[in-house]
């Protein structure tokens, strides 16, 4: 008996000295100065973009707009140069990802590095908003949102706006430019006009890089086909850009012109109609057409076009002064703190920022007022679930909320091109 007492007192003993360090290290977790660190966190918002290599100014560009909104909310931003590669922005996202501090990420820009960061960003389970016009990019998961508009996503909103408010103009000829941007657009708009009852009459596309647009339109008019080069056409041998003349007079059969493409070469393209018997806003020989464009026909070269462009109705989300209210000041504020005049990406750009910013102060207010700390997860998954899944949120450039593949769900609006190439919303 006497030694069995000694046998357990020492067992005892023995468990007792082990017990002591588990002991220690839940007082350690339970210490005020340990939960006070905790409460004083200042949660953040990572940033991805291309601040140096090929891609830098517009990575400036952007930062400087999501500066703006951050500091007017007083929220902390940490930076990272994806140098505008895949490689880059993955490095990014995963260094941003690490920090517990960080909630969300903005960035990047271009389709690839954005398609990269996306991959780690779902692996990470972090909430990252990409600048790319790309639908591959939010479909790599739940944790990836788009912020702008695709091309296609654009045409069908110009599509579905065309025939509620020019409904009598059933007849579309499509011209557009051999890239993907236009191949997209034009596919999108064709096929939905087509489904809410108007006709594609004519169709035509152009080499992305060309300055001489009148075989394209000869073959929009049917003065010409295109056959490709050393085809035949009967007797016509088609010539060295692969065309063959059938006609010589144009036969214009339809009311609508749409030609998605940047502003840069539809401000050249526009002078050439006439030659096709188009008229262009300046009015004269040739028949009459409604042209139409996308957001990408806003920009100084159209200052340029003189009268031509008069008329012609695009879709955009953000012009500035001839907005009025809220993205009249913004465009006043954006200069007076930049020294230029804002265009359609940078209220996109302060616009998102804004709103990531306003849920990331609400993540913070959780944590502080939770008595058990919510962990950097958590509160993650906080901010993603508090996003807009209906355009509800209202920012300069409009409306905005998210799909449930984290597509943008916000209206375009209509703008008409004036005679001096300035634009003013329409109707």
């Amino acid at each position: 008996m006497r030694t069995g007492a000694i046998i357990w007192v020492g067992i005892l003993t023995v468990l007792c000295l082990l017990a002591a360090p588990v002991a220690h290290a839940q007082d350690a977790s339970a210490d005020p100065s340990s939960a006070a660190k905790s409460s004083k966190k200042r949660f953040a918002i990572g940033v991805a973009l291309p601040l140096s290599g090929e891609y830098a100014p517009v990575g400036k560009q952007v930062l400087e707009s999501i500066e703006l909104a951050a500091r007017d909310l007083g929220v902390r931003l940490v930076s990272k140069d994806t140098e505008g590669t895949p490689v880059g922005a993955i490095e990014a996202v995963r260094e941003l990802a690490k920090d517990d501090e960080i909630l969300a990420v903005l960035g990047p820009i271009g389709r690839r590095e954005s398609r990269a960061a996306a991959q780690i960003a779902q692996r990470e389970g972090i909430p990252l908003f990409s600048y790319a016009s790309s639908d591959a990019v939010n479909r790599a998961g739940n944790w990836v949102y788009r912020l702008r508009l695709t091309p296609a996503e654009q045409a069908r909103q110009l599509a579905d706006a065309v025939r509620t408010h020019l409904s009598d103009q059933k007849r579309v000829g499509i011209l557009f430019p051999e890239s993907n941007y236009g191949r997209e657009a034009a596919v999108a708009f064709a096929t939905r006009f087509a489904a809410l009852g108007g006709e594609v009459s004519a169709v035509a596309s152009y080499p992305e890089k060309t300055t001489d647009f009148r075989k394209p339109l000869d073959e929009l008019v049917g003065k010409r086909v295109h056959l490709g080069k050393r085809a035949r056409y009967g007797k016509r041998r088609a010539d060295g850009d692969g065309y063959a003349k059938i006609r010589r007079k144009a036969s214009v059969d339809f009311d609508l012109l749409f030609i998605p493409d940047f502003h840069g070469r539809i401000s050249r393209l526009l002078p050439f109609l006439p030659q096709a018997g188009l008229q262009t806003g300046e009015g004269g020989k040739g028949t009459a057409v409604q042209m139409l464009g996308l957001a990408g026909w806003q920009g100084s070269s159209m200052k340029l076009t003189g009268a031509h462009a008069a008329g012609a109705i695009y879709t955009d989300l953000f012009v500035g002064d001839a907005d009025g209210g809220r993205s009249e000041d913004f465009a006043t504020m954006f200069e007076g703190k930049t020294g230029r005049r804002p265009v359609d990406l940078d209220a996109e750009v302060f616009d998102s920022a804004w709103m990531v910013a306003k849920l990331l102060q609400k993540a913070q207010k959780r944590h502080q007022a939770a008595a058990n700390k919510p962990s950097t997860a958590e509160l993650r998954l906080f901010l993603a679930n508090q996003l807009p899944r209906k355009p509800e949120f209202s920012g300069v450039s409009g409306d905005l909320g998210f799909g449930q593949q984290g597509a943008p769900v916000r209206p375009v609006k209509l703008y008409q091109f004036d005679v001096d190439g300035t634009v003013t919303p329409f109707r």
